[in-house]
């Protein structure tokens, strides 16, 4: 399986902000803060009186507003601000990205027809650099979607909406037409066709023809299904090309893989359930919480592989190679499963400033830098209240999509199975009591998740709890001379006297204010050792990996 890396904008959360595809003009300006700074605006509206998109250049910063013999007016009033958080105060899974107005001056009356044009939808991109840069030099630092303008007699002003909204939809637009066979009865339609992406325990398929007990569990090709009734184990009689024609023992069932049935030889005596290995279409079956999400998000929305920050879905399948079990659709938002997946590996999703999905799992990893206390802009330092510690953690593991009564088991069904699928999750505890003795207010914290073992728990069980029930924490700086050089995710050294701080703290968030030029920070200080990402491996050799063409994640 394989992650293409992206350059520079989408490098995610190596030891270094900028790789090796970045023209070294750039390096330089992004190492200078001091240094004089332009921004190119480029957006493609709608003209309505053309009917056409129409280009529309601006820029900030430039005496000689020409970059490679094209002309980029000097009328933008700002390079708009953004503000991405990744990760919240109450260990929730999903950030958020937002920006501030765009403005154009348009005073002297002479672009009122940018007031005409249709922007909502349209994408709006801004680049920086510095004068003399050829095109190629400038690097995108924000790229976003209008939703629409403003306007008066002096500025028209941009506004914009987060990416985050493209994955607010259906997972799943297929339905059941109800006209019978495989497409149901008419009490299935309009109902939503289930899915499955990695390995799902014990789920209740969608009967869809009664008269020839045949099931469906993945709208699509799946990798297994092995069937049960009433926890017991039925045989297989293989897989078949064409599922309604099949003819199938009693005591036997049948699958039709690449299109998701199971067709049984009888009726079930006690519930249907399977366990199911799903969705291998394209690279073939994937299990990772990463690999599931960049699948379902390039096949089930309007996303590609370019609009992934792929770098950060490496780094997040390397700080957690505990496997997903998997999840089972039969309904929701891409977002919703997206942000199920990530909280089950102890991480968050978001877009980042230029419209990339960013995951991430929240960890310390290599340090990126160092911020001193002269890099802070006075009275903007505030440590902000956070929740307290946890001094106990459990992790549920191993869902059984369906759980049974003593009833529904048939007298032959394992011990192991009744186990398994009697209670929707099997927990993992760990606890450090004497957090409670300093900390009042300590937390109980209770997550269930899509890992599939409990020793996968076990293990992500006390990660957790060393980093949240650790004394920790958030501190916002604003700072001078720090402009587009982190990211979120990374962790950096801060440097403050005043309370003695010198520590490594993980960035949770970032405000660029372009007008000013100074950066916010939201970090967070944990007493927990610093742990890095490679244990054997130097910043340098991480970003030498992560500049290739692509990795194999297995």
């Amino acid at each position: 399986m394989l992650f293409g890396l992206n350059p520079f904008a989408s490098i995610g959360f190596a030891s270094s902000t900028i790789d090796e595809s970045v023209a070294s003009t750039t390096v330089d300006l992004i190492a200078d803060q001091e240094a004089a700074r332009s921004f190119l605006f480029h957006a493609t509206p709608y003209d309505t009186s053309t009917a056409s998109e129409t280009d529309v250049r601006a820029s900030i910063g430039l005496a000689h507003p020409i970059v490679d013999d094209e002309h980029w007016p000097a009328y933008l009033e700002n390079a708009c601000d953004s503000n991405v958080d990744l990760f919240g105060d109450d260990e929730s899974a999903q950030g958020r990205t937002s920006f501030g107005n765009l403005e154009l001056l348009i005073g002297d009356g002479a672009r009122d027809d940018l007031a005409a044009y249709a922007w909502d939808g349209r994408d709006v991109d801004v680049k920086l650099g510095a004068e003399g840069f050829a095109i190629d030099e400038y690097i995108t630092v924000l790229k976003g979607t209008a939703e629409g303008i403003t306007y008066d007699r002096r500025r028209l002003g941009i506004v914009f909406r987060g990416k985050e909204t493209l994955l607010d939809k259906d997972i799943q637009e297929t339905t059941y037409t109800g006209a019978g066979g495989l497409e149901g009865d008419a009490t299935l339609e309009g109902n939503e066709k289930p899915l499955v992406y990695g390995a799902v325990t014990n789920i209740t398929p969608i009967q869809v023809d009664s008269t020839n007990l045949v099931y469906q569990f993945h709208d699509g090709s799946a990798e297994s299904a092995v069937a049960f009734d009433g926890g017991l184990a039925l045989d297989s009689a293989g897989d078949v090309a064409d599922i309604t024609a099949a003819s199938v023992e009693p005591g036997y069932y049948k699958t039709q893989l690449d299109s998701g049935y199971i067709k049984l030889g009888a009726p079930p005596s006690k519930l249907l359930t399977l366990d199911v290995q799903g969705d291998n279409s394209g690279d073939g079956y994937v299990s990772n919480a990463a690999h599931i999400i960049k699948r379902i998000v390039i096949d089930r929305s309007d996303l590609t592989a370019s609009d992934l920050n792929l770098p950060s879905f490496y780094t997040a399948h390397l700080d957690s190679s505990r496997s997903v079990s998997g999840v089972y659709i039969t309904g929701g938002t891409i977002a919703s499963v997206v942000k199920d997946l990530m909280h089950s590996i102890g991480g968050a999703w978001t877009f980042n400033r230029v419209g990339l999905l960013t995951i991430a799992v929240l960890r310390k990893r290599f340090r990126s830098g160092t911020i001193t206390e002269d890099d802070i802009v006075k009275g903007s330092f505030k440590r902000v209240r956070t929740v307290p510690p946890s001094w106990r953690r459990r992790i549920g593991s191993t869902k059984s999509w369906t759980v049974h009564n003593e009833s529904q088991f048939v007298g032959a069904a394992t011990s192991a199975r009744r186990t398994l699928t009697s209670r929707e999750y099997q927990y993992s505890t760990n606890e450090t009591a004497s957090i409670k003795e300093r900390h009042l207010g300590a937390r109980v914290v209770v997550k269930d998740t899509l890992l599939s073992t409990s020793a996968d728990a076990d293990t992500e069980n006390a990660r957790q709890q060393a980093l949240y029930g650790a004394t920790f924490d958030r501190i916002d700086i604003t700072t001078r001379r720090q402009q587009f050089r982190y990211q979120i995710g990374q962790t950096i050294t801060l440097d403050y006297d005043r309370f003695g701080i010198d520590a490594d703290m993980i960035i949770l968030g970032i405000r660029e204010n372009t007008t000013s030029g100074r950066t916010t920070f939201r970090l967070l200080m944990t007493d927990n050792e610093f742990t890095e990402l490679f244990e054997t491996a130097s910043s340098a050799t991480l970003v030498e990996t992560l500049s290739g063409e692509s990795l194999d994640l297995g």
